[in-house]
């Protein structure tokens, strides 16, 4: 997750912004500096701007629409740090123009990056463990629904507790190495980490796609 919460429009997407300067003439020097940044689909959408320092209003702004506050050469009274602290609402100053505009390009980075997508392709419920003569162990389950792939990301659930995540290095069915498990049949499964798994735990197994 991001520090960032971006609202989303049908004509693109924006990271909204609270912006309190010190005079007017830089705070027209800021809107106009991050009214041109653009990343992919991003953009910087200003809720408000305003001359003076941040105020209790422009926590309770932030709040409502998500924006981060970005304060040029202004302060903030303790108190309302501590409000905005308690409310998830991110407050930076700066002192000098171009930090504040490379911190907003990073945060526009940050959102136009694609975010890994999981889904869910299979589950299998633990029934015993052993161990082979390498060390490796092994993971005697029975898959209940879906199928496990070899290589495909894993979690190590107990009592709906991730224990673990890993990959399956590999899935053996009767004496043979194989690449899937279907629903309903037995295998061994060794996890590309080490795990300490009892009886009835479950492994859940995700394609990850970008």
């Amino acid at each position: 997750g991001t520090m960032f919460n971006e609202k989303k429009e049908s004509d693109g997407k924006y990271l909204n912004v609270i912006i309190k300067s010190s005079s007017q003439g830089s705070l027209e020097a800021l809107r106009h500096s991050l009214g041109k940044l653009k990343k992919e689909e991003f953009s910087v959408n200003i809720v408000s701007d305003g001359v003076g320092d941040i105020t209790i209003k422009d926590v309770d702004m932030s709040k409502l629409s998500k924006a981060i506050i970005l304060g040029f050469e202004v302060g903030i009274d303790k108190n309302i740090e501590d409000v905005a602290r308690k409310n998830g609402v991110l407050v930076r100053t700066y002192s000098i123009i171009y930090k504040l505009i490379e911190e907003v390009e990073g945060a526009l980075d940050m959102l136009s990056t694609p975010k890994e997508q999981e889904e869910e392709i299979g589950n299998a419920i633990i029934k015993m463990m052993f161990t082979l003569s390498d060390g490796s162990k092994v993971l005697g389950s029975r898959v209940k629904e879906g199928i496990l792939k070899r290589d495909a990301k894993c979690y190590l659930v107990r009592n709906d507790e991730i224990l673990a995540e890993g990959r399956i290095k590999s899935i053996r069915k009767n004496k043979d190495t194989v690449n899937e498990a279907k629903q309903g049949e037995e295998c061994g499964v060794i996890m590309s980490i080490e795990v300490d798994a009892n009886e009835g735990d479950e492994l859940y197994c995700y394609k990850v796609s970008r």
